[in-house]
């Protein structure tokens, strides 16, 4: 199961999300992903200070679709409390709302989705992924492949928002999400017909 770092819920808003990302989405079941409050909270702050309506609005369904937006709870502020004391102790400095983000994190026993790798890699017991960059499943796959990977995968949008992935309910992040791979998979087969001509 995976818990989403500020970083990749940003680059989720972003009007044309990176394509690796939203493939790894439409991979992962609704209901292995997950966000912390802290993360939901950075975002809103970051629009609030800019006075964006529209990505304030984002923010919002970002929340409503997302599988489980995590508190900062009990048992995170169990784990947090001994891993800053550790993390003091190394030499090692973490900004807060990172900390907490990490402790929801390790006390879940979730993988952290996060493009910030070398801010959270000294944290014992946390397990890193960036779905920022390609994958080994990508890396293995030619283009071709990914675009046909990117059409079997993400079959169809439900009423309530967000699609069915191989017969799973698939919520995703941003229910818009599967819309815009389709239409960056339909560009790309139609860039190939292009160039043939």
């Amino acid at each position: 199961m995976y818990c989403f770092d500020t970083d990749v819920l940003a680059a989720a808003l972003l009007r044309e999300p990176p394509m690796q990302l939203v493939r790894r989405l439409a991979r992962t079941p609704g209901d292995q992903q997950f966000t912390t409050s802290v993360s939901v909270a950075e975002i809103a702050y970051a629009a609030a200070r800019n006075g964006d309506g529209e990505v304030a609005g984002r923010v919002r369904e970002l929340i409503a679709a997302a599988s489980a937006v995590l508190p900062f709870d009990q048992d995170a502020a169990d784990v947090y409390g001994p891993l800053r004391a550790q993390l003091e102790r190394i030499g090692v400095r973490l900004d807060e709302p990172s900390l907490r983000i990490a402790a929801i994190a390790v006390s879940r026993d979730l993988t952290l989705v996060t493009a910030s790798a070398r801010l959270y890699d000294r944290v014992p017991g946390l397990r890193i992924e960036n779905w920022l960059e390609p994958d080994e499943v990508e890396l293995e796959l030619d283009e071709t492949e990914l675009v046909s990977l990117t059409e079997d995968t993400i079959e169809s949008e439900t009423s309530a928002g967000g699609f069915e992935a191989n017969g799973t309910r698939h919520p995703g992040l941003i229910p818009s999400l599967d819309a815009r791979a389709r239409a960056v998979a339909s560009g790309a087969a139609e860039d190939e017909e292009d160039e043939e001509s």
